[in-house]
């Protein structure tokens, strides 16, 4: 799933000008709706780690593409800090 949830997508036309993902134009994609859903049915079964190497939440794609679409699904994300410590993720 790393392809379509990751916050560096391969696809240049999900950048902004300056340089930055488009979070918003990535959540738009038909591709990303489908492997949230099948996130969100898989986290109905077990417990789902999604990794990323940004330990600060707010500088992490995490808090501005998946935690908005996954509270769609009544699912919130914990980052888990440096020192092992969980913190809701906020959407944005």
């Amino acid at each position: 799933m790393g392809d379509t949830l990751g916050g560096k997508p391969s696809d240049r036309s999900l950048y902004r000008q300056d340089g930055t993902p488009d979070y918003e134009n990535m959540g738009r994609k038909p591709a990303f709706g489908e492997v949230i859903n099948d996130l969100a049915e898989l986290a109905k079964q077990r417990i789902v780690a999604l990794m990323c190497a940004e330990e600060d939440p707010t500088h992490c794609h995490r808090s501005f593409l998946l935690g908005p679409a996954l509270e769609g699904h009544s699912i919130t994300l914990a980052h888990i800090r440096k020192d092992g410590a969980g913190q809701p993720v906020l959407p944005a």
